[in-house]
């Protein structure tokens, strides 16, 4: 049976428990890995090496997606940012992520698209003019064609650098096109950031 907390306001699961029927989730379930999606509509272009302005495709018919997205250049190295708050119950452990994105014209299948993922905390006085560290995660096209979804790998993990609760995260995404095979834009089209809690709610 679903068990109340001594503030009386708050039902907690047990081992079972039910509420209407439908198991409640135990505290056990919601601790650990979480993670969410960062649209590329939240991202700003860096003026030091900006990405396009945000833009938007659309296809033939009225049932077909529209995409916001982001065009990175594969000649130069372009960079876009947000700063966000995660919920206090994150861990301030590091960080991992994975990007969406499209080919926006043909290339070839195998050619490569190399992209960083960049974390840095910033508590209460810090200062906001700190340069950000990084990771790299690189994916292949998988299709010849324009406009095919792809999906890299899980980066590898990110300590974030003065990481504290209810502090701002920024986030960078770069593309280092000079550095990869693929000569065409990369439409960025969002991001999968994922991070870990030790509570099962924000206190």
């Amino acid at each position: 049976e679903p068990i109340m907390d001594t503030d009386k306001k708050t039902i907690r699961a047990g081992d079972g428990a039910t509420a209407g029927g439908h198991p409640l989730a135990t505290e056990a379930m919601v601790l650990g890995k979480q993670s969410v999606y960062l649209p590329a509509r939240l991202f700003t272009p860096n003026p030091a090496q900006p990405c396009a302005a945000l833009a938007t495709q659309h296809f033939s018919a009225a049932n077909k997606p529209v995409l916001d997205y982001l065009a990175f250049d594969g000649a130069v190295s372009e960079t876009a940012g947000l700063h966000l708050a995660l919920p206090a119950r994150w861990d301030l452990s590091d960080l991992r992520a994975r990007i969406h994105w499209a080919p926006v014209a043909a290339g070839t299948v195998g050619e490569s698209v190399f992209w960083r993922f960049y974390a840095q905390g910033f508590a209460d006085g810090d200062s906001l003019d700190t340069a950000y560290s990084f990771v790299t995660v690189s994916d292949d096209l998988v299709s010849a064609s324009a406009w095919r979804a792809h999906l890299t790998d899980w980066s590898p993990t990110r300590e974030v650098a003065n990481a504290a609760d209810y502090g701002v995260l920024g986030l960078n995404v770069v593309r280092t096109g000079a550095t990869d095979s693929y000569a065409g834009d990369a439409a960025f089209l969002g991001l999968v950031l994922e991070f870990n809690t030790d509570q099962a709610k924000d206190s």
